[in-house]
């Protein structure tokens, strides 16, 4: 794989865990000091194709802030929270920080199709359906979704 392909790959699985360790960010500062250093202008350019540019202007600040070291010159205004480190985040603030990391709508309605859509081990050991009807947890996933947003709203309190 091309260094700015790791590069991306590292800035991509960071974001998508709202930068909730530090190594994260260590792995990419040991990469771009690297004598095999990423091409700054080319890893750019495919960060813009692949709608992850906010995600390395991001890693960018971050590596900054966190661990002084400047890469790129100043970063370009980027409307992302500068907090990292983020993983006890209430889900809402959560996706908010994936929303406003990924570039343009085709991501981000992928990101909430996936995040409806594709099951999780919740379903999977909530319903233990045989292998051959898998594809039924790709519904069972949002009745479960709306089920526990609903259902806990429209249970009586009880004091």
């Amino acid at each position: 794989m091309a260094c700015e392909d790791v590069f991306l790959t590292l800035c991509m699985h960071g974001t998508h865990h709202a930068w909730g360790r530090l190594s994260w960010l260590a792995d990419i500062a040991t990469l771009m000091v690297s004598a095999s250093a990423p091409d700054l202008p080319q890893t750019r350019q495919k960060a813009r194709e692949a709608g992850l540019e906010r995600a390395v202007i991001l890693a960018f600040r971050f590596l900054n802030e966190h661990l002084g070291l400047s890469l790129a010159g100043p970063a370009p205004p980027c409307s992302v929270p500068s907090c990292p480190f983020l993983t006890h985040l209430p889900s809402f603030f959560f996706w908010r920080f994936q929303l406003a990391v990924l570039g343009g709508r085709a991501h981000k309605l992928r990101f909430v199709l996936r995040r409806f859509f594709v099951p999780s081990q919740v379903e999977w050991r909530s319903f233990a359906l045989p292998h051959w009807f898998y594809w039924a947890y790709y519904f069972v996933r949002p009745v479960r979704l709306f089920s526990a947003l609903f259902g806990r709203a429209a249970e009586p309190a009880t004091d």
